[in-house]
C-alpha cells in the first residue's frame, strides 16, 4: 500500500515537471484505509482529496501541508512511504 502511494506521488511530480498539466488535474490513484479513501491528484503541487469509506467528502484537493495538519494519521502513511523509498 505504501509503495503504491510513493509511485503515485512520483508520477504526479513527473507529469508536472514534463509540463503535461494542460487541463484539469487527473486523479492518479486512490489509497484506501479502513475508514477513509485518499485520492491523489496530479499537478505542479500534488493535491489530496479525503473521503469516508461511504463516500462523504471530508477535504477536497488539499496540499500535503494541509493533509499533515488535518489528517496526521494519513500523512504519516505518506511520510513513512517517502522515507522508505528514499532508503532503497
Amino acid at each position: 500500500m505504501k509503495t503504491i502511494l510513493v509511485t503515485l506521488m512520483m508520477a504526479a511530480s513527473a507529469s508536472a515537471v514534463a509540463g503535461e498539466n494542460n487541463g484539469p488535474p487527473a486523479a492518479l490513484g486512490h489509497l484506501r484505509t479502513n475508514d477513509r479513501v485518499v485520492t491523489l491528484w496530479a499537478g505542479e503541487q500534488p493535491r489530496y482529496t479525503v473521503r469516508t469509506k461511504d463516500g462523504k467528502l471530508l477535504a477536497d484537493k488539499i496540499t500535503a501541508a494541509e493533509l499533515r495538519s488535518r489528517y496526521p494519521d494519513l500523512y504519516r502513511i505518506n511520510d513513512a512511504t517517502t522515507v522508505a523509498w528514499a532508503g532503497l
